[in-house]
């Protein structure tokens, strides 16, 4: 018991740095996603200048956009992986499969959680949710090799 308390966590944190590994080596794979990215990175540097200069609305922008962006990890890296970690050790799941997909279709669904539904339907890239899904599989394969495994062994 107490070593899946230092296991699982331990396997949760590989598990997110997996999962953002892949959706960042996705996100430069895609001719298009790395249009978006490469957009949102000049915005943010934008901001930053802003801010670097004494605007003090440009400092808001960023305050808004570090709580955005550590939201939006919470939301799509840590939650999915928390989820189907805690289901696979309630129910003793041992499954590699279950494990993957459960966490690939959780990590694809949160833009659609997130988002209004004319908004995520309209106008989500399909490389993006592509991208999520491959993140989604890398974090449950992950947690699998480490803890899932031994999924309520002890």
């Amino acid at each position: 018991m107490i070593a899946r308390l230092i296991l699982v966590p331990l396997a949760l944190c590989l598990a997110a740095a997996g999962a953002w590994l892949a959706l960042v080596i996705g996100l430069f794979a895609n001719p298009q996603l790395a249009a978006l990215w490469a957009a949102l990175a000049e915005r943010i540097l934008d901001t930053a200048a802003a801010a670097a200069m004494g605007d003090e609305r440009g400092a808001l922008q960023m305050a808004m956009l570090a709580s955005a962006s550590w939201k939006l990890i919470l939301a799509v890296i840590l939650a999915p992986s928390l989820i189907v970690a805690l289901v696979s050790e309630v129910f003793g799941l041992r499954s590699f499969l279950v494990q993957a997909l459960a966490a690939a279709a959780l990590t694809a669904a949160v833009p659609f959680a997130m988002l209004p539904q004319t908004v995520a339907g309209a106008g989500m890239p399909p490389a993006l949710l592509s991208a999520l899904a491959i993140a989604g599989v890398v974090a449950g394969a992950l947690y699998w090799l480490v803890a899932g495994r031994g999924a309520s062994s002890t």
